[in-house]
């Protein structure tokens, strides 16, 4: 009798995080806008469209190895001008790039907007936590599919903590050599 070979399944989504294991990485601080501070980390992450003539300022709280990718103390996402390029050919109209001033000497940076907040938490498949009321936390994500649709970078609405991404962005940052970024493959339905 022959044994069948398994085959190892492709994941259909990754959860993007910042590379914290890397030792000489610098650390930011949340955003802010330059002109007049106000909720700038909250419209980022919730994907609200910003004004495109914005600036955003970030500290530097540990100024050591710049990365092409790095999340903020509060979870936003900075990405290298070249990383930025990368990700708006991939998936056009999905994210807003603003311009972003990291400390006094990095420049190249841009602040990234994802605009798409998708209901698409697989609840059946995701592992859940009860938390006071009728809140819950997710301690594993899984996602719907078919409420995904087509989008290659998002955020899940329900938890939107989570950067949600294709295979295909995964691929290219691979092969761009993007520093700072972390796949986490995650079940789908």
């Amino acid at each position: 009798m022959k044994k069948e070979k398994s085959k190892a399944v492709a994941a259909e989504f990754y959860k993007l995080v910042d590379d914290m294991e890397l030792s000489d990485r610098w650390m930011l601080t949340h955003p802010s806008i330059i002109k007049d501070d106000d909720r700038t980390w909250f419209d980022l992450s919730l994907g609200h469209r910003l004004k495109d003539d914005r600036s955003i300022k970030i500290v530097v709280s540990r100024d050591t190895k710049p990365l092409d990718f790095t999340q903020t103390s509060l979870g936003n996402l900075i990405v290298s001008t070249h990383t930025a390029k990368l990700i708006e050919a991939i998936a056009p109209g999905e994210v807003q790039c603003i311009d972003a001033r990291i400390g006094r000497k990095h420049r190249g940076y841009k602040a990234l907007n994802i605009l798409d907040h998708v209901d698409c938490l697989d609840k059946k498949l995701s592992i859940m936590a009860p938390r006071h009321g009728d809140r819950q936390d997710v301690l594993i994500v899984a996602i719907n599919s078919k409420r995904a649709g087509s989008r290659r970078i998002f955020r899940v609405a329900t938890w939107p903590v989570c950067v949600i991404v294709r295979p295909i962005i995964k691929e290219h940052f691979e092969r761009a050599g993007i520093t700072g970024a972390v796949f986490r493959p995650l079940r789908s339905s």
